[in-house]
């Protein structure tokens, strides 16, 4: 297998990968939103829709710092300065 059939090969895996979980998160909000809309009675709904946001900046914030360690401004950005100060030459 060369380089081209290797990039094309796994750009389509990565692209499937990616609308399939793009599918499944969006299946996902649309069953909680279905949940919370009938399963749930209306005095407690409420109390869903100010916890999830609240969660969901508690879990970004702990997997930044987890798996990140505080470092996301730290790690493309010499990759990028790089880039920046390089001369490109295109062929014409």
């Amino acid at each position: 297998m060369n380089r081209t059939q290797f990039l094309i090969l796994s750009g389509m895996l990565v692209g499937c990968t990616a609308g399939l979980a793009g599918v499944a998160l969006k299946s996902l909000v649309h069953y909680i939103h279905y949940f919370i809309s009938h399963k749930i009675h209306f005095e407690y709904q409420i109390l869903f829709y100010i916890i999830f946001p609240f969660l969901g900046i508690v879990l970004t914030t702990a997997i930044v710092l987890t798996f990140l360690r505080g470092r996301t401004g730290k790690v493309l950005a010499p990759y990028f300065t790089r880039l920046h100060k390089t001369p490109v030459l295109f062929r014409r």
